[in-house]
């Protein structure tokens, strides 16, 4: 049974069980995969910030003018300062282990060794200065993660567990949807987040009690640091103190976000609203391990038809602003993810963008029509399952011909044992290599190498290997039961 997200939810259901309802029960595997890759590639956003802190040459770095004060963590466990060489190799090592987090493979062991490896890498950065909150949320996140199935989708790991059980019973498996304790890494973090921000405006009035709200505490904020808006911001009053009021309401008030899901939609965007108008009034940077961690307050599987329901249908005029304003946000991030390194690495990943918005659009959806008996395009379908993630693509075999000559009647059953069978929205057929080529421009990510696909030498040589494949597939299949 899927679990309900927010406490009123778990709360409807009675007395009984709710202990188990709060923090197992079933959910969505898709949205865990995204909150793993979120939250690990925000460590690898820690981890590089981290660098110049711990692996220094010879005083170049202002943490060496800094006496070493170990966390109560480490001074618990008798650690002291990281030579730069023993660094340097935990960062090579925490490199790798975060990588094969994110691709999953091994998902939960190495998830297990991000965790202990980045609290070990953190800490010590932190040990050598004041230690800052932007990772703690963070460190909560990382230690949640192996509790859960975090490697069931949108990973390695799941691919070949298919593809697998795919050659083992000689069908195609359809990629599990949710799956029990999926919830639990998600439910750990959302609640760190609200208690986080809970504190922070709790002892903010607790220690400047109602002066905090008066405009001038913040005013004294925007002068000591100087950012792009300070001069506009800092002269007047009363936007000042509304800002106040703002910060405060936003962080107190936060908590209800885990209460209530509707509400996310007013605090989710208030606090990354609240570390964005932060990062331009008062230069406190990009706070990035913060407002990624909302992720936890997001449904990830639903993203996609989310995006679709407002780029791929209705008035075009709306469809380009929300197609504008997606890929704006999406190199946004990126820009400031990546604001440490070379300038044009952001424009890198803007066809990526183009390719998974091109994917979710509904002239993308087609139907793919195989023979469910053939080891080989079983083995096929399950590297597409993986790359599959808008859903534009139906996987129908053959071996439930009723279904596909319901969905499409044109279609002969012979020609369909013997090819792989496309067909689009405008219901044109492609087959075998055609099918295939025609395909990667559906997929997001295959889009990218959709336009190589056509050029003439390429294709000749994809038909070629195809025909090869597909002459073999009736000693492969040979035996198989095939209904009629």
């Amino acid at each position: 049974m899927k679990a309900p997200d927010d406490l009123v939810g778990v709360l409807r259901g009675g007395r009984s069980g709710l202990w188990t309802r709060l923090w197992f029960g079933e959910s969505s595997l898709v949205r865990l995969a995204v909150f793993r890759i979120v939250v690990l590639v925000t460590a690898l956003f820690a981890l590089r910030f981290h660098y110049k802190a711990l692996v220094q040459d010879d005083g170049a770095s202002e943490f060496v003018t800094r006496r070493f004060v170990p966390l109560y963590f480490l001074e618990l466990l008798g650690l002291g300062p990281m030579p730069p060489a023993v660094a340097h190799a935990l960062y090579v090592v925490l490199l790798s282990v975060l990588l094969l987090a994110i691709a999953g493979l091994w998902t939960r062991l190495a998830c297990l060794a991000a965790a202990v490896g980045m609290l070990l890498w953190v800490g010590t950065a932190y040990s050598y200065g004041q230690p800052h909150h932007e990772y703690g949320m963070l460190a909560f996140a990382l230690l949640a993660l192996p509790l859960g199935p975090v490697g069931a989708r949108l990973s390695v790991d799941s691919w070949l567990a298919r593809r697998r059980e795919a050659k083992r019973h000689r069908r195609r498996l359809v990629a599990p949807v949710e799956g029990e304790d999926a919830l639990l890494p998600i439910r750990f973090t959302q609640l760190s987040v609200a208690l986080g921000y809970l504190f922070a405006g709790a002892s903010k009035l607790s220690i400047g009690g109602t002066e905090w709200l008066n405009g001038y505490t913040l005013q004294g904020f925007m002068l000591e640091f100087d950012a792009p808006l300070t001069d506009a911001l800092a002269s007047n009053l009363l936007v000042l103190r509304l800002m106040s009021w703002g910060v405060i309401l936003i962080q107190v008030l936060s908590f209800l976000a885990v209460v209530w899901r509707p509400l996310r939609w007013v605090f989710v965007p208030g606090i990354v609203g609240l570390h964005l108008g932060s990062m331009v009034a008062i230069d406190t940077g990009t706070f990035l391990g913060l407002w990624l961690m909302q992720i936890a307050f997001v449904d990830g599987e639903r993203v996609p038809a989310f995006l679709r329901r407002r780029i791929g249908a209705g008035n075009v005029v709306r469809r380009a602003l929300w197609l504008a304003a997606v890929l704006f946000a999406a190199w946004w991030l990126v820009v400031f993810y990546l604001e440490k390194g070379p300038a044009f690495v952001p424009w890198l990943f803007l066809p990526v963008a183009i390719a998974g918005l091109l994917g979710l659009l509904e002239s993308a959806r087609v139907d793919l029509v195989y023979d469910g008996g053939c080891g080989i395009c079983t083995r096929t379908m399950a590297l597409v399952d993986a790359l599959n993630w808008s859903g534009r693509v139906r996987v129908l075999s053959t071996s439930d011909w009723d279904e596909v000559a319901r969905l499409h009647p044109t279609l002969e059953r012979e020609a369909c044992l013997r090819d792989v069978h496309l067909v689009d929205r405008r219901g044109r057929v492609s087959r075998g290599f055609d099918a295939y080529r025609a395909l990667a421009w559906r997929l997001p990510l295959t889009v990218l190498v959709a336009p190589l696909l056509r050029l003439p030498g390429v294709s000749a040589l994809g038909e070629r290997v195809y025909r090869h494949v597909a002459d073999g597939r009736a000693t492969e299949s040979c035996g198989l039961p095939r209904s009629e």
